[in-house]
């Protein structure tokens, strides 16, 4: 069990340097996107024996856009920019939010909404918060922002709100916001 840890850490310090250069190479090819900044994830998958587990490594790449859209058009903008493997964000783990906190900071877009992939939807007996890659949580789980979620419109997509710590609001698909686009990259 230790040398297939060994293993797979020494696989992410080797494909770090590969997928940095993956990088640089997406980045330089879109000029209305901002590339903030990227993580690189271990991601389980197989059962939980340890004969049929096995670990991916798979590195998010993070891009601002400059231009506002609707919620769908923002999802196709991030699509046709940078592929298949690409949508707006999901933000899964606190420590992927706080990661993201930090390339938004430190690119200066604080005070911005930016559309997620997320969608919140409220049925006749409850509500339920998805984001796009299919993930499901519990509405009072995520860091809402004040009088968020909006419980009376029956389907709200997810901006970020960048003012201060980041939150989360819902508004209509239709409105205009800027945007953050994910791109998953495996590296093994």
């Amino acid at each position: 069990m230790l040398r297939r840890i060994f293993f797979i850490l020494l696989i992410v310090t080797i494909t770090w340097q590969e997928g940095s250069n993956a990088s640089l190479a997406i980045a330089n090819k879109t000029p209305y996107f901002v590339y903030i900044g990227s993580t690189t994830n271990l991601v389980p998958s197989g059962s939980s024996e340890i004969a049929n587990y096995s670990v991916s490594i798979q590195q998010s790449l993070y891009f601002l856009s400059q231009n506002a859209a609707s919620h769908e058009k923002a999802q196709e903008d991030c699509r046709v920019q940078f592929g298949k493997q690409s949508s707006l964000v999901s933000i899964e783990t606190l420590e992927e939010l706080g990661n993201i906190t930090k390339f938004i900071q430190e690119s200066g877009n604080n005070g911005t909404l930016f559309w997620t992939s997320g969608a919140y939807k409220v049925d006749t007996d409850r509500q339920e918060f998805q984001w796009g890659t299919g993930v499901w949580l519990n509405p009072s789980g995520p860091p809402w922002d004040n009088n968020h979620p909006d419980s009376h419109t029956l389907l709200s997509r997810v901006a970020l709100h960048t003012v201060g710590s980041l939150k989360l609001r819902t508004y209509f698909n239709t409105v205009s916001h800027r945007y953050l686009c994910e791109v998953l990259v495996k590296l093994n």
